[in-house]
């Protein structure tokens, strides 16, 4: 927030959706991120960098390097678990086509997460769509009536 003051505005969102993921990641869930267009590859590089170390290298945890060979505990890093629902191009143009282009989203989030929690997708759409147009656009741009963002 300090290098773009626009964001300002955005920075109790920010905070907000920080913590939410931290204490899913806690809690040993994963996270299911997604975008359109430029922001498909956002997510992307999103969930790159938390499979991996960012700044600084994760180590693995004392139980996982007990698990594997000394030749993959020198070399693997921690791993915050993400998935990308931009990754699965077969079903999401099947599905766009064959039902609802809207609802592929919450197709991949029913299907790779617990079942009944697709309405999870509607809410992630709405953050969206707000932290763009509090924003003026300057993380992604302005929303997309039909894509959420």
């Amino acid at each position: 927030m300090q290098r773009n003051i626009d964001l300002e505005v955005c920075e109790p969102d920010v905070k907000r959706a920080f913590n939410t993921i931290r204490e899913a990641f806690r809690a040993k869930h994963k996270l299911l991120i997604c975008g359109n267009g430029g922001s498909a590859a956002d997510a992307e590089h999103w969930a790159g960098e938390l499979l991996k170390g960012f700044r600084h290298k994760r180590p693995l945890s004392p139980e996982d390097r007990a698990k594997l060979p000394e030749k993959l505990t020198a070399s693997l890093q921690g791993a915050l678990p993400t998935i990308t629902l931009t990754g699965f191009p077969s079903l999401t143009t099947a599905f766009g086509h064959d039902v609802d282009p809207e609802l592929t989203f919450a197709q991949l989030v029913w299907g790779l997460a617990s079942q009944g929690r697709a309405d999870r997708h509607y809410h992630v759409r709405r953050c969206s769509q707000r932290l763009c147009s509090t924003s003026g656009g300057a993380l992604s741009g302005p929303p997309n009536a039909r894509s959420g963002g």
